[in-house]
Parts: C-alpha cells; sequence; structure tokens
C-alpha cells in the first residue's frame, strides 16, 4: 500500500490490485493449507462443527480471498460463518469481513444492510465495535459526509488500541476538519501525529497539513514559516523540498503577501526531483497568480508548462487548457507591444 497524501487517507492500509497479485503465491498457499486443514480434520455431527480450530481455517481462506480482492468469493466464505459458526464472536467478525468486502466491491445496497444488522442484532466486542464505526466512517467520506465521518472516527478512536491505526485516524480527522473549515481542531489533530512520531512520511506530510491550518495569527505565521524553513534546510528533505517550497508559498498567499508567495511557487517548481504533479500544480498556481496581477505572458509561461505536464486526468486539466488558450492570445498582443 502507498499513501496518496492529497487525498483522504483510508483508515486501513489494503493493497491495490498489483500489490495482491505479488502477493497471490502466498495467499494461494495459506487458501490451500487452510483447505487440507478442513478436509482431513473436520468433526461435523449432526450438522455441528465440534473442531474449534475448523472455523478459524475458513477465515484464513476468506481473509487470504479479501487481499487478493477477489471480494464475492472471499463474502461467500465470511456469510457461510455467520449462518455456521457456533462462536457469537466469531460470527460477529466474519459479518464485520463480509461488510468490508461489499464496501471494497462498492455493494452499497449490502454494505447498508450489513451494518443495520451488526447494529441491531450482534453484541459486539470493543474491537469490533470500533471497526464498525470505520467501516462507517469509510462510508461517510465516500458519500461526503464529513460532519458524519467526523463522528464516527471520534468514536473509532476511543476503542481502537492498535497505535499505528490511531495516528492514521488523527491524520484523516486534520484532513476532515481541514475540508470544515475547523482550523484549530485539524491544527491539534495534526501535531498529535507529529507527537507520535510515525513513519517519517506521514509526519512531514502533517507538518505541511499544519500550513494549510494558519488562520489571522502572526504568531502562527511566524512559527509554521519557520518550521517549514527549517524542514527546507534538512538534507532530508532534499527530494521534498518542492512540496515544502509550494507549502510555503500558500503560507503567503494567507497574508495576501503575493511577491512573497510567487518566490516560494518559482522555487517549488525549480526544486523539482521526480514529483510531476507537485510542478504541474506550482505552475499552476503561479499562472493564475500572474494572470490576476495582469502579467499575461508570465501566465502564458507558467500555464504552457503546466498543459505539458497534465494529462485528461490530472486534476484542473480542463481549466488549464482553457487558460492556456485566452493567456496566449493576450500574451501574443504583449509580445508584440514590446516588441514595437
Amino acid at each position: 500500500h502507498r499513501d496518496n497524501y492529497k487525498k483522504l487517507l483510508r483508515i486501513n492500509k489494503y493493497s491495490n490490485i498489483n500489490g495482491a497479485k505479488s502477493a497471490q503465491g502466498s495467499l494461494d498457499k495459506a487458501i490451500e493449507k487452510s483447505t487440507l486443514a478442513i478436509q482431513h480434520h473436520s468433526m461435523e455431527f449432526d450438522g455441528e462443527e465440534k473442531n474449534k480450530l475448523i472455523d478459524k481455517n475458513y477465515m484464513v481462506i476468506a481473509k487470504a480471498e479479501f487481499y487478493k480482492h477477489e471480494y464475492a468469493s472471499a463474502a461467500k466464505t465470511f456469510n457461510f460463518l455467520v449462518r455456521k459458526s457456533n462462536n457469537e464472536e466469531l460470527r460477529s467478525e466474519a459479518l464485520i469481513w463480509a461488510t468490508r468486502c461489499y464496501q471494497e466491491s462498492n455493494n452499497k445496497e449490502a454494505l447498508r444492510k450489513n451494518i443495520r444488522i451488526l447494529e441491531e442484532e450482534h453484541d459486539l466486542n470493543i474491537m469490533q465495535d470500533a471497526a464498525m464505526n470505520q467501516i462507517q466512517a469509510e462510508n461517510s467520506i465516500k458519500e461526503g459526509y464529513y460532519l458524519e465521518a467526523k463522528e464516527y472516527l471520534n468514536k473509532a478512536l476511543h476503542k481502537e488500541k492498535n497505535k499505528d491505526r490511531k495516528i492514521r485516524m488523527h491524520y484523516i480527522l486534520g484532513q476532515l476538519n481541514l475540508n470544515l473549515n475547523e482550523h484549530k481542531h485539524a491544527l491539534e489533530d495534526f501535531n498529535k501525529v507529529i507527537k507520535a512520531n510515525p513513519e517519517y512520511e506521514m509526519v512531514f506530510n502533517a507538518k505541511l497539513m499544519r500550513t494549510r491550518t494558519h488562520i489571522e495569527d502572526n504568531t502562527t505565521f511566524l512559527e509554521l514559516r519557520k518550521s517549514l524553513e527549517k524542514m527546507i534546510k534538512d538534507r532530508k528533505n532534499n527530494e521534498y523540498k518542492d512540496q515544502i517550497y509550494f507549502a510555503l508559498g500558500e503560507l503567503h498567499l494567507k497574508k495576501a503577501d503575493t511577491i512573497a508567495a510567487i518566490k516560494s511557487l518559482k522555487l517549488s517548481a525549480k526544486s523539482y526531483i521526480n514529483n510531476n504533479d507537485q510542478k504541474l500544480t506550482s505552475h499552476h498556481l503561479l499562472a493564475n497568480l500572474f494572470w490576476d496581477r495582469q502579467e499575461y505572458i508570465e501566465a502564458y509561461n507558467h500555464c504552457d508548462t503546466a498543459y505539458r505536464l497534465a494529462d485528461r486526468q490530472s486534476a484542473h486539466y480542463d481549466e488549464i487548457k482553457k487558460m492556456l488558450k485566452s493567456s496566449k492570445k493576450i500574451a501574443n498582443k504583449y509580445n508584440v507591444i514590446n516588441y514595437n
């Protein structure tokens, strides 16, 4: 799994289809061994399984199918356990996993039905309750109900015991609070992430995201600016300088300091190493700033670069294409004026 910090993070780090393919050999082996265990050691009498380990083998099979992205097959196995197992806790666990299958396969009707059954008919333990809240939070985020997602995440945080998942949830809460313009709460969440000292990439992005929480307060501005300048000097961040300069540019824009913002954004574009998306974003913002300043030749130059970096899947592709056409016409006229 590789996180895309430009988007809202997922609570659970499930791999994409390519990651699943790379682990297919191990997952197939797990399925094969568990199937053999069931075939050789099942002790079913009068429709009741006496060997308690058989249910666990079915869980291994279903989870392996889930991680292979075979969601229909996994859901079928999980639902078999829900019907057949005598262990109430395991039945609830299997139903939660079946619900995850429906979420990943975008089966909204089955997802809502399972959530209702889990809420009304199952006595969940603390960890299962946390998992339920996480599923509901993910669902609310997907449907754009950020306030509702916040409530579910806060409930999950109080029950979750896994440290890494708790840190991720604080990061996601920070992102949600930013989207809801609750800057003070967002800052608190990103600070909690940094203080917990997770993997460096998350700490780095939490520090960048903190700058977006700035509101009119000169003390906070100076602290955030110094934090970014310190990050620029740290050799560990050499390959991330484009992102740091961009964050610094955005921070200056919040203080309406366009000249300082342009300087930082130019450094962002210049510091490009291998982050094509960041370079595109920096040039696009520069194009807009120069357009607003009626410096149309500069606007055209940056827009032209952004357009060369973009493809049809890029954010703001149509906007960049339209702006390029307009700015080119005006820039050509200014070039004629300047020449004459």
